[in-house]
């Protein structure tokens, strides 16, 4: 926001001629506190920040602020550039913190904006990027001119970052969501894949805690279950302090290099054999193979490396280990990285404060317990994390302080006073419940657990600053301090459990009556439930609105077939076979037609026609009322899936075409019933087109008189010549007579002439035989439709042969032979219909079947998204306290049960 603000300033008018630098100094601090404070108060995600409040900004600093002469901005290039670096810094710290995108540090006075976002997302780097070239640009020309070019280049480039960052901000929104549903549905599988195996106390605490963490994306802040949180400076022997407890060398290993990238819940339990394992893993790992141990060091290090975002060096990400073997104290312990002073080569920028924040974010919940691990070999003021202990737990009633490497300092030769004096908590700047003094290894670096316990306990027997020296033995050696802090660990969970149990009971409670708030008439579902909810509802809609299903599918069809191909029947086979105005030349002329017709389009077209009526129908049957869109995306799956497996089966094309084939070539009528239906049949659709073309032709010659007066409605010229050429050729048409197909070269020129001599109109030949052969096929139709009724009388003299049928002299001189070809056409389209029918009934088959497919497919790949909306999220977030509430039932059972022992 603030470079926005910076970029603001420099375009606005500047009304004093003569500033001073001291001005330019008060100014710009004073316009950063004033905006910072505004935005502070009104916004908190980055991307809200930049889009929502930059035009409050800019106004607030128009009312308060006399800003500068822009052209006196030059002279103080340098202070522009320190208050633009520290803007620039602000919008980072903004995106870490709402986004978890980290920025690089930004020093713009040292190096190029382009190398300090090298790592930034392009979506925002390239537009602040463009926005800071603008500023500097601004700052280093040498006239005016230039530098007014500069600013109104620059109010583009900051319309375009404010439209990147609202992108970017609906990005950040839909991820979070997404992110959170993931959680909830990763933890519920994992619930279903647990079954009911019986685990001890300890085992299920470990579980709770990983559930609670997993299961809510913003458990850092409300996560109250104890805990024992291992902190201290990097290579302190935190990591070591564990092994020893855990009796197992489990984690990675390395020479003075960052090992611990990711904070590790460990879960101690007694058990016969020694083994570890993941929580979400089946597999066991025997801690007494060297293999397997191994083996199970480089997982870890494969997790924490892959929980590691891109461009951060580590990850606040949990991995979840459950340690079993004979001997271990039941608890929970959370290693966290430790704290480094400085960054080192290659490592980045930020590293140092993003530990800090995960230890803080750990330690500050008030049920856990702190393991402070200190170095002895290490002057105290050299350490920075008594500092971050001191601030969660001011009186130091959760923190243990745990002294390593003694022997190291033995050797070093620290006085014996100053040992005394971290032990009795004289030296560090915190306090702490209990201190103790432990060695954590030996001579030799891969050393075993149990030769360290050794050496270990032979050093306090023999060491010269312990034996006999005022510290207490029980504050001494790793066994010590395993019961000191399994006890509290215990003391802690028994005090808070109960709690924990009522408060997650109200969350449940809460939960629940905010569905049946949001859904009154809908009993709750689990997210599993609701997706076979959504497959089942789809099926039955499909099934039920399915054409093949319906009484009335072939008149259905053949309407659609009509309305289809009525166009081309009538202006293409009908018109054009007729254009001879012979009976007999109509009879071939219509044959050869039809036949090319079925050979070529027609069993295609019917096909596909039938297709697209199934796939609309089906369609339809997918657009069942879901308000929340809840089944959106299982929809557009179901399409997508149906659209790329489905084909029309090409057999059926084959006998398609034989049956219309066959049916177009029968000129047979065997009744009289049937040539009066074809009579009839023939009316009817000459009469459909009639109207089409009557419209068509009102319209081209435009508004009539009453219309012009009454609608205000006026001509085009397209209107003016259309009715001039219509008007000359309608003595081409007589009433009731058949007329030529085309107008003769000698009619059309006369027709120019008169155009041009009466309405000064200049006409082309084409246009006239155009628009001749648009009024030809309205009259040729309105002929048919005459001969048409005539012909419904004459079956009996059609039916004869020879010179009497010759003698039928209907209206349009085709002796009723007509009559007979819209018989042959209205037994095609019923044939067609009854076939297209028959495969309907297949075709509606294999569509379900293809449906069950797609989403069962689906549904065992797991796929995540085939569900969402609020409806969902709710559902799941029910899912989620219920099953964290019988958890936390079951260890409240499971602990009473094991204290009665």
């Amino acid at each position: 926001m603030r470079a926005v603000m910076s970029i603001a300033a420099s375009r606005l008018p500047f009304h004093s001629q003569n500033v001073t630098r001291v001005q330019v100094r008060t100014f710009i601090p004073g316009v950063v506190r004033t905006v910072g404070g505004l935005l502070f108060r009104r916004l908190i995600l980055y991307p809200s920040l930049l889009v929502g409040g930059g035009s409050l900004a800019i106004d607030e600093m128009k009312s308060r602020v006399d800003l500068p002469e822009l052209g006196n901005l030059g002279k103080y290039s340098g202070e522009a550039a320190g208050v633009t670096r520290d803007m620039l810094a602000r919008i980072q710290n903004a995106v870490l913190k709402a986004g978890e995108v980290v920025l690089p540090s930004v020093d713009v006075a040292s190096k190029s904006m382009e190398d300090s976002l090298k790592d930034t997302p392009e979506k925002i780097s390239k537009p602040i990027i463009q926005v800071s070239d603008a500023i500097f640009s601004v700052t280093q020309c040498e006239g005016q001119e230039d530098k007014e070019t500069y600013v109104h280049d620059e109010s583009q480039l900051t319309s375009d970052l404010v439209e990147e960052l609202e992108k970017l901000q609906k990005e950040l929104e839909h991820l979070s969501a997404e992110n959170a549903s993931l959680r909830r549905s990763l933890v519920i599988q994992e619930n279903q894949a647990m079954g009911g195996k019986r685990r001890r106390a300890v085992e299920l605490f470990g579980e709770i805690m990983q559930l609670r963490e997993r299961a809510d994306s913003a458990f850092k802040a409300q996560d109250h279950l104890p805990r024992i949180v291992v902190v201290g400076d990097q290579s302190a022997g935190k990591t070591s302090v564990l092994e020893v407890i855990a009796r197992a060398r489990i984690f990675p290993r390395g020479a003075g290099e960052m090992m611990t990238r990711a904070p590790v819940q460990v879960t101690l339990s007694e058990d016969v054999q020694r083994s570890a394992q993941f929580h979400d893993s089946e597999r066991v790992y025997d801690l007494t193979s060297e293999r397997e141990l191994s083996d199970l060091r480089k997982e870890i290090e494969r997790r924490m490396t892959k929980s590691v975002e891109p461009g951060h060096a580590i990850s606040s990400q949990t991995i979840g280990l459950y340690v079993r073997g004979p001997g271990l104290r039941p608890m929970v312990l959370v290693d966290l990285p430790g704290l480094i002073q400085h960054h080192t080569l290659g490592m980045k920028d930020g590293t140092k404060e993003e530990i800090r924040e995960i230890c803080e974010n750990h330690i500050k919940n008030p049920n856990a317990m702190i393991l402070c691990v200190q170095d002895a070999s290490r002057d105290a003021e050299g350490s920075s994390i008594a500092d971050v202990v001191r601030s969660a737990d001011p009186t130091g009633q959760r923190t243990v302080f745990v002294l390593t490497k003694v022997d190291m300092a033995e050797k070093l030769e620290r006085p014996l006073k100053q040992l005394n004096q971290i032990l009795n908590g004289q030296k560090f700047n915190m306090k702490a419940r209990n201190y103790f003094a432990v060695v954590t290894g030996t001579r030799k670096k891969d050393d075993s657990i149990e030769n360290i316990r050794l050496a270990e306990k032979k050093y306090f027997e023999e060491s010269k600053l312990f034996r006999g020296g005022t510290i207490m033995p029980r504050t001494l050696g790793t066994d010590n301090l395993t019961k000191a802090i399994s006890a509290t660990f215990w003391d802690l969970v028994y005090n808070s459990m109960e709690k924990e149990l009522r408060d997650t009971s109200m969350v449940v409670k809460r939960k629940e009556k905010e569905w049946k708030s949001r859904y009154p008439n809908e009993p709750w579902l689990p997210r599993s439930d609701l997706l076979r909810k959504g497959r089942q509802t789809i099926l039955e809609n499909v099934s039920s609105n399915s054409l093949s299903h319906s009484e009335e599918i072939e008149s259905q069809l053949k309407k659609l077939l009509w309305d289809r191909l009525g166009s081309y029947i009538v202006d293409v086979l009908y018109t054009r076979a007729a254009d001879s105005g012979d009976a007999e030349d109509f009879q071939i002329n219509s044959n050869s037609l039809v036949e090319t017709w079925v050979m070529n389009d027609l069993p295609q077209a019917a096909a596909n026609l039938a297709k697209n009526a199934f796939l609309e129908n089906f369609y339809a049957a997918l657009d069942f009322p879901d308000p929340e869109g809840t089944f959106t995306n299982m929809k557009e799956l179901v399409k997508r899936g149906c659209l790329e497996k489905l084909e029309w089966n090409k057999e059926s094309l084959s006998m398609l075409q034989h049956v219309q084939e066959l049916n177009l070539r029968d000129n047979y009528i065997p009744s009289k019933e049937s040539w009066v239906g074809a009579a009839n049949f023939m009316l009817e659709k000459l009469d459909q087109e009639a109207a089409k073309l009557t419209q068509a032709y009102k319209e081209c010659r435009g508004p009539s008189f009453w219309s012009k007066w009454i609608y205000w409605q006026a001509e085009t010229n397209e209107n003016r010549l259309f009715k001039a050429v219509s008007n000359e050729l309608a003595p081409y048409f007589p009433p009731g007579k058949p007329v030529r197909p085309n107008l003769e070269s000698d009619d059309i020129q006369a027709v120019v002439h008169i155009l041009d001599k009466r309405y000064g109109l200049k006409v082309s030949s084409d246009y006239i035989n155009e628009v001749y052969r648009e009024l030809h096929k309205l009259h040729f139709i309105d002929l048919g439709f005459k001969s048409a009724q005539f012909c419904k009388g004459q079956y009996s003299l059609f039916t004869t042969t020879g010179r009497e049928q010759q003698d039928i002299s209907a209206p349009n001189g085709l002796g009723c032979k007509d009559v007979a070809f819209f018989w042959r056409i209205q037994k095609m389209l019923s044939s067609t219909s009854n076939v297209l029918r028959l495969e309907a009934d297949d075709y509606q088959k294999r569509i379900e079947d293809t449906l069950r497919d797609v989403v069962d497919d689906a549904l065992e790949e797991g796929s995540h998204d085939l569900i969402s909306g609020p409806r969902v999220d709710l559902a799941e977030e029910i899912e989620v306290v219920r099953l964290m509430h019988s958890r936390l039932t079951e260890f409240v059972k499971v602990v009473n049960e094991e204290r009665k022992k």
